[in-house]
């Protein structure tokens, strides 16, 4: 009998107004909001601990790829690739980070769950996406392109803090080279130095 657990993935970096108070803030409520649901899930960090802008494709692919690393054999995991600045709200929202065979888009993307044989075959998200941008509209051309319907719910169950993470020109100029790159960048090619400390998995 396998055993269904729900994987929380949090990109993450300090900058102002998102220090470590406030992922405190996030990861409390989102505790106490899961814990009313089910016993199995897990949270984990991913934080990007370097110069470089902010690529939160490629730590979204990392902490995927360390997590199937750790699970037993009885176990399937799903994913939830949540921003920290997205909250649900809406009690009718909860059951939807329930496991599923499709791809439930709750907020924008902001809110994402996906079971791993999709993820993986989508090649994950493509890795050459630097600063905040299109790395999501990367990856729903690469549902498009593999057949994959989105369940896109809707957002106003959910309360987003942040608007100010506009898309860059960097992220733009990249974004159909990745599209045709589909083989080329993603979990396939991964190439990173982290370290793990309990559930918190650092980039460097």
């Amino acid at each position: 009998m396998y055993k269904k657990k729900l994987i929380l993935l949090i990109p993450y970096r300090k900058r102002v107004g998102f220090d470590k108070d406030y992922l405190e803030k996030f990861l409390t409520y989102m505790n106490e909001f899961l814990n009313n649901l089910t016993s199995s899930f897990s949270i984990y960090i991913i934080e990007q601990d370097n110069d470089l802008p902010f690529n939160r494709g490629l730590l979204l692919n990392i902490g995927f790829l360390e997590l199937e690393k750790i699970k037993t054999n009885n176990e399937i995991y799903y994913y939830c690739f949540h921003n920290i600045d997205t909250y649900p709200i809406n009690n009718s929202i909860t059951k939807s980070y329930l496991y599923t065979d499709t791809i439930r888009n709750l907020y924008e993307n902001g809110i994402l769950i996906i079971n791993a044989n999709l993820f993986k075959t989508i090649n994950g998200f493509p890795n050459n996406m630097w600063g905040w941008g299109s790395e999501d509209y990367c990856l729903n051309h690469r549902y498009k392109i593999k057949g994959i319907t989105i369940e896109n719910l809707n957002k106003n169950n959910c309360f987003h803090e942040d608007k100010n993470n506009n898309i860059t020109n960097s992220s733009y100029n990249k974004f159909n080279s990745s599209i045709i790159m589909f083989n080329n960048t993603g979990l396939n090619n991964c190439i990173y130095n982290c370290e793990i400390i309990d559930n918190w998995i650092k980039i460097f």
